[in-house]
């Protein structure tokens, strides 16, 4: 069985700074949504709702979408971090590399291995 859920979704319209049940801005966009989820998703949905982690359906799938956004905003800073390391000029590994290393951790002219 599968049950259909009419949501009002509201969208984040500004960064989270004040909040909408302590997790959303107060200033959003409503949108229409309708959702036809499989009965043991529902039921997760229901559990996860008891459980206290989120007051209602609407609030579970924007946490959802916010994570989502914070993942792919980290995977694109992760793929420029990596980009900007490829291209790059390298710098051989070598003693004096490593010496330079520690002593930028350890401070001054460090000698520890």
């Amino acid at each position: 069985m599968v049950t259909i859920y009419a949501i009002n979704f509201r969208l984040i319209s500004i960064p989270i700074a004040s909040c909408y049940n302590d997790r959303y801005p107060k200033s959003v966009v409503t949108m229409n949504v309708i959702l036809a989820i499989p009965e043991d998703l529902q039921t997760y949905i229901e559990a996860q709702i008891q459980a206290g982690a989120y007051t209602s359906a609407v609030e579970y799938f924007l946490d959802l979408v916010q994570q989502d956004r914070q993942r792919k905003q980290a995977q694109a800073k992760l793929e420029n971090l990596l980009q900007e390391g490829l291209d790059s000029e390298g710098e051989p590994v070598n003693a004096a590399y490593w010496q330079k290393l520690r002593a930028s951790v350890f401070g001054g002219d460090s000698q520890q291995t």
